[in-house]
């Protein structure tokens, strides 16, 4: 009979450990308790430098909520999102604008990214932009041979903020 009772023990445990580990609608989890690894957080979080916290990185919250200091929360910036992602009505979402990216990143295909530069404050656009592209007066522009906003099959806007340095260079010729 313990034998039996301890059989079903330890199978339930094991089948809750499979459970999902991030619960970014808890809030009450202790975040104060120290740990030494992801099971001293209650299954409701994760180990992160000695802390319990709700999430390690924004792929761990639920409904395109950011993870911030160790909590899942609306975003505030594209800086609160995971790579690639921009912060669009206080939700991680994939970019629609360069201006969704924040500065000195370009939405290219969906995705936020960093300028291509050779200096610091400079970014150098090239080939073709099928987003929305706003250069903003932060950064030097520097358009490098033929620049499209847009193409034939998705139109983009281009939006230049007052002040705004853009610099024109021919690309260099092929070898």
């Amino acid at each position: 009979m313990i034998l039996t009772y301890l059989f079903f023990f330890l199978q339930a445990c094991y089948l809750e450990e499979k459970l999902q580990r991030n619960n970014p609608y808890d809030q009450s989890f202790d975040k104060t308790l120290n740990c030494r690894a992801d099971a001293d957080c209650a299954r409701v979080g994760f180990c992160v430098s000695g802390k319990c916290a709700q999430c390690k990185d924004s792929n761990d919250c639920a409904d395109q909520l950011a993870c911030v200091a160790g909590v899942c929360q609306a975003c505030q910036s594209a800086k609160d999102c995971g790579a690639g992602l921009a912060c669009i009505e206080k939700k991680c979402s994939p970019c629609k604008t360069s201006s969704d990216c924040g500065s000195g990143q370009v939405c290219r295909d969906g995705a936020c990214g960093s300028c291509p530069s050779e200096e610091p404050g400079t970014c150098i656009l090239t080939g073709t932009y099928t987003e929305d592209v706003r250069l903003t007066a932060d950064i030097k522009w520097i358009l490098r041979g033929l620049v499209n906003i847009g193409d034939d099959v998705k139109p983009a806007n281009l939006r230049i903020d007052p002040g705004t340095t853009i610099v024109g260079e021919q690309q260099p010729p092929a070898s």
